[in-house]
């Protein structure tokens, strides 16, 4: 935490306290891969410094794309060796966004060839 000496009112003078958590130690993340990431990229790690504590490369892989979960034993790893908080590791996963209808970028689709194909109906144009 900053540390306020005496300075004149309204203007309070601050040191840096080298005690205080770092922005590091206190960001909070909704997924534990976010976390992961973050962790590493603050420790300059790259995916190959994770396998000690995932597993193999295809592993690492699969657990940054999302495609799988944390074991227990992959959790305390990552806690022990990168100090990422258990709570961020062990929270619910969020799933990939899916692109929706509006983010479709529909002029890309030969749609009217496809109409005469027989392979959409088409609605009017």
């Amino acid at each position: 935490m900053p540390v306020h000496r005496n300075a004149p009112e309204g203007k309070p003078e601050i040191d840096y306290d080298p005690d205080a958590p770092k922005r590091e130690e206190v960001a909070e993340f909704n997924d534990p891969v976010e976390a992961i990431k973050f962790r590493t990229a603050n420790k300059g790690l790259s995916r190959r410094d994770l396998i000690p504590m995932i597993g193999s490369r295809s592993k690492v892989s699969e657990v940054l794309s999302g495609n799988r979960q944390l074991t227990m034993t992959m959790a305390r790893a990552l806690h022990r060796h990168l100090g990422i908080p258990a709570a961020d590791l062990l929270k619910e996963p969020v799933p990939p966004a899916k692109a929706g209808a509006a983010e479709i970028e529909w002029r890309r689709f030969p749609l009217t060839q496809m109409a005469k194909l027989g392979w959409i109906e088409n609605s009017g144009t």
